[in-house]
């Protein structure tokens, strides 16, 4: 094969990092918000030579949304998980009360359903479903710092963030509005989706998968 023709088959990848809030008010808005900008921002990136994939977590809430709608759409998925997924001693069942899976109890009960919508995803990825990935963070895999460490390291080699937000400070260490605040340091195309209204707005959006960009040109 002519390194011509090897050339046209190799497409630069964009990955976009997604943070977004446990609590999730209206979620019929937010899933049709992020559909609408998955489709943009891979239109805009696929026309300008690329190829759009996820990268998250996949914690309950705006994470588990973003997911599914990004799966909709074809997007490879990369998860990367702030603690292992632990199984019971002696099977295959996971054990609910440790690792990641104890993050989905809420107010003493545990939210079944919305795990097993996480456990497929992670059982996907696992398997490279769809070009996707799975991933453990590393550093310490205890609270709160592994979920201040899974954004770091979400952060590091993404091309856009896109954020459910509230426009709050974080409850927490590593919550979203610690993520936004990064990403904007950092200069990185940003979109925001109101996590009230859905509305969005984007900061720096020009610059995602620029022809003119130095990097880009390199590629080429």
């Amino acid at each position: 094969m002519r390194a011509a023709e090897i050339a046209s088959m190799i497409k630069p990848r964009y990955l976009a990092g997604f943070t977004g809030h446990r609590k999730v008010e209206n979620p019929d808005v937010i899933r049709q918000s992020l559909a609408s900008e998955f489709a943009r921002l891979k239109t805009t990136i696929e026309t300008r030579g690329g190829v759009l994939e996820l990268y998250t977590s996949a914690a309950y809430g705006a994470d588990l949304i973003a997911c599914e709608e990004a799966g909709k759409l074809g997007i490879p998925i990369h998860l990367v998980l702030p603690k292992p997924v632990v199984l019971m001693k002696g099977g295959s069942e996971v054990d609910k009360h440790a690792g990641f899976a104890a993050d989905f109890w809420k107010d003493g009960t545990f939210l079944e359903s919305e795990w097993d919508r996480a456990h497929r995803l992670i059982e996907n990825a696992a398997r490279g479903g769809q070009g996707g990935t799975l991933r453990l963070t590393p550093g310490t895999q205890t609270e709160p710092e592994c979920y201040y460490d899974a954004g770091l390291h979400m952060l590091d080699p993404i091309d856009v963030l896109i954020a459910v937000w509230n426009e709050q400070p974080a409850e927490g260490l590593g919550g979203t509005e610690h993520m936004v605040s990064l990403a904007r340091k950092r200069w990185l195309p940003l979109v925001i989706i109101s996590a009230q209204d859905g509305k969005t707005k984007d900061e720096h959006l020009d610059r995602l998968a620029d022809p003119d960009d130095l990097s880009r040109r390199i590629f080429d």
